[in-house]
């Protein structure tokens, strides 16, 4: 041991128990993200995106009950719904494609 570190591979005594070991380099790319879970993370973003706009279309179609205009308030429901139903999917596919993707 030089100093207070060890070399690559050079077998060091715990102070504590006095055992030997070789310590073992942390692998620098093991702490990265792979491509795979990038691609799940952003399709987690997209369902939740989906989420938002099903309770948007709900709120805005309760405001419109409550004015008194129904029919927009079913068309807007339909819309928000129909965006939501969209993006779900994205999501979807996205989460088939990042389990490809780590095999």
């Amino acid at each position: 041991m030089v100093g207070s570190r060890a070399l690559l591979g050079e077998t060091i005594t715990c102070p504590d128990c006095n055992q030997a070991f070789r310590p073992i380099p942390k692998n620098a790319e093991a702490n990265e993200w792979s491509p795979a879970d990038k691609m799940a993370d952003k399709a987690k973003a997209f369902e939740t995106v989906s989420i938002f706009f099903v309770f948007l279309g709900v709120v805005v179609m309760a405001f419109c009950f409550r004015s008194g205009e129904i029919l927009s308030g079913l068309m807007s429901l339909g819309a928000f719904l129909s965006i939501s139903l969209v993006l779900y999917l994205v999501g979807q596919v996205m989460h088939i494609r990042a389990l490809v993707m780590r095999k």
